[in-house]
């Protein structure tokens, strides 16, 4: 028997593997105790459930708490990020991005205000559109005005060029009028180039390969380069066929080349390459190791009117169109241009293109040309210069007699009042009566009177009205070989009615 005291005594002890507690309690004036042991488990139990869900409650206090702390933020940030998600498309050119606006505390305001300013951004954007519209449209109307005098003037001097150079005897004159004809040529095509950009037109598009277009430029590159500038090919094997305007194509490519010469004063080397891009695509690049460009004038380098030559040299006489209107061209074929230059380490220049398949063959068939032979032409011009040198032209080119009139309601005066001319003659761009409103009314009264519209606008002989029989343009300036080229295509027909047949021209 354990000895005790007095007092109530714990006493904890091991048995097998259970621990329990046990109570020793001694009886007064006795020699022997009550003793009560109780397993820890079944003490600890109670204790280990209460703290148990004690530790449940609290996790899910803490897990609703977490929840709605998400579902808060999440409201709170997800308008913010809304917000940032507009305002990052509206920066990236996508104006019709707006922020919801969710509740009308101060993120909505925010929103809201950001809507507000969207709103007034994409207004003032399409009053400016509106504007550079007006303008381009005025523009167009004052080059159209400008080019149709300059084409006069070339008219003059091309048709005196290529008179005189026929009838020249000494070949350092008929070298002297050829330079002069380039010239008036070149003259054209800038004019040209100025009414494409104020006045942008679909271009009658057909199958070009370029390939031959390239080696063509190349050729006309190297008779006006000078020695120290090599012009290398580097071209595929495979034909590249592309549908587009071969005059524009043929024009941007020649701008190209003019400005790589211009960039290599001293010597170099000018390159065109040509490559399948991918399989519906093809690139042209123009390689030059000129002069080169800073990053500050190669970002302007597409901008219209904007040039670091001076007045009168290159293409464009320094007022800055080649590359504007080699990148209006290439928009226009569903191109893309791609430029890139370092100072002292030449610029190039690539061009893509949709790639079309080959076209089928055609066969050639023989036209022979009849000869121009008309009893009487009537020519229709405003410009009195113009009518005299064509009078001469087109006497050359077979007219027994010439008659004249100065406008559109003269040339109706003149039809009705006498003998039907063989050919009629519009001047486009004439005071009071256009050419085309003249061959309206004259073909409403002779559907069968051939008639020759003379104009400087590039995209005149796309015109439906010219797809109809005994119909035909030709574009201002041009040669004595051009206009009877266009006349050929009249001579042979069945006069019309009231018109004896064309005797041979004196």
């Amino acid at each position: 028997m354990a000895q005790v005291t007095s007092q109530q005594q714990t006493v904890a002890y091991q048995e097998g593997t259970a621990t329990k507690m046990a109570v020793l309690t001694p009886l007064v004036e006795k020699d022997w105790v009550v003793s009560m042991a109780i397993p820890h488990a079944a003490i600890l139990a109670p204790v280990r459930k209460a703290m148990g869900r004690t530790l449940l409650v609290g996790l899910s206090t803490a897990l609703v708490g977490i929840l709605a702390a998400f579902a808060m933020g999440r409201s709170l940030i997800g308008s913010i990020h809304q917000l940032s998600s507009a305002i990052e498309r509206f920066g990236a050119g996508d104006t019709s991005a707006r922020a919801p606006v969710l509740d009308p505390d101060e993120r909505g305001q925010l929103s809201q205000a950001f809507n507000h300013m969207a709103d007034a951004l994409q207004s003032h954007q399409k009053r400016l559109e509106e504007m550079q519209s007006q303008k381009l449209e005025s523009l167009g109307t004052l080059v159209a005005g400008i080019a149709h005098n300059l084409n006069n003037v070339l008219v003059i001097a091309l048709g005196t060029a290529s008179l005189r150079g026929e009838s020249a005897v000494e070949p350092a004159d008929r070298q002297a009028y050829q330079h002069i004809v380039k010239v008036c040529r070149r003259g054209r095509d800038i004019v040209k180039s100025l009414i494409n950009f104020a006045r942008p037109t679909p271009a009658t598009q057909a199958p070009i390969e370029l390939n031959a277009v390239i080696r063509e430029v190349c050729a006309l590159l190297e008779s006006t380069a000078r020695t120290r500038v090599r012009v290398v090919r580097a071209l595929t094997e495979a034909p590249l066929w592309i549908n587009g305007n071969a005059g524009d194509i043929d024009q941007i490519l020649v701008n190209l080349g003019i400005n790589a010469l211009d960039a290599m004063p001293d010597q170099g080397t000018l390159t065109f390459r040509t490559a399948i891009v991918e399989a519906h695509q093809v690139e042209v690049a123009s390689e030059d190791d000129g002069t080169g460009m800073t990053s500050e004038v190669l970002a302007r380098a597409l901008e219209p009117f904007y040039t670091t030559k001076e007045v009168g040299q290159g293409i464009g006489l320094g007022i800055g169109l080649g590359l504007s209107v080699t990148y209006g061209v290439v928009k226009a074929h569903g191109g893309s241009i791609d430029l890139a230059s370092r100072p002292g380490q030449g610029t190039t220049v690539k061009l893509r293109f949709p790639r079309i398949p080959t076209p089928p063959e055609r066969e050639a068939v023989p036209h022979p040309a009849p000869p121009l032979a008309f009893r009487k032409l009537l020519l229709v011009d405003d410009e009195e210069a113009v009518r005299f040198l064509m009078t001469r032209m087109l006497r050359k080119a077979g007219a027994g007699l010439v008659a004249t009139a100065a406008s559109g309601a003269e040339a109706l005066e003149q039809l009705l009042a006498g003998d039907l001319p063989d050919v009629l003659i519009l001047d486009q761009n004439m005071p009071g009566m256009t050419g085309t409103q003249v061959m309206a009314e004259v073909r409403s009264r002779h559907p069968e009177l051939p008639i020759l519209i003379s104009s400087g606008q590039p995209d005149i002989e796309n015109w439906a009205c010219f797809r109809k029989p005994r119909m035909g343009v030709i574009s201002k300036p041009f040669t004595l070989g051009e206009i009877q080229a266009k006349l050929a295509q009249f001579a042979g027909g069945p006069p019309a009615p009231g018109r004896t047949p064309p005797s041979a021209a004196p």
